[in-house]
């Protein structure tokens, strides 16, 4: 509904909403896969969910930047909590 909504109120053609989460974490994949049970028609096609880790490691594939490689090892290098 918001993606359609702001589509709709600010006059772009296309547009979807994505929720951006880690991939382990459970609570919200399976919050994720109720919600999607509740949308229909083009709700549905406006409702996306990406794992931190895949669109981290797709940007990484596609620059140099530091701030990709800080992002990765202080967000999602969690063997760094593993020895602490």
């Amino acid at each position: 509904m918001l993606a359609g909504s702001m589509c709709h109120a600010d006059g772009f053609a296309h547009g979807f909403a994505v929720l951006l989460y880690p991939r382990d974490n459970d609570r919200v994949a399976n919050a994720v896969a109720q919600y999607r049970d509740c949308l229909t028609g083009q709700c549905q096609k406006s409702f996306a969910d990406w794992t931190l880790e895949s669109v981290a490691h797709a940007i990484q594939q596609h620059t140099s930047a530091d701030w990709i490689r800080d992002l990765i090892d202080r967000y999602l290098n969690f063997e760094k909590l593993s020895r602490a």
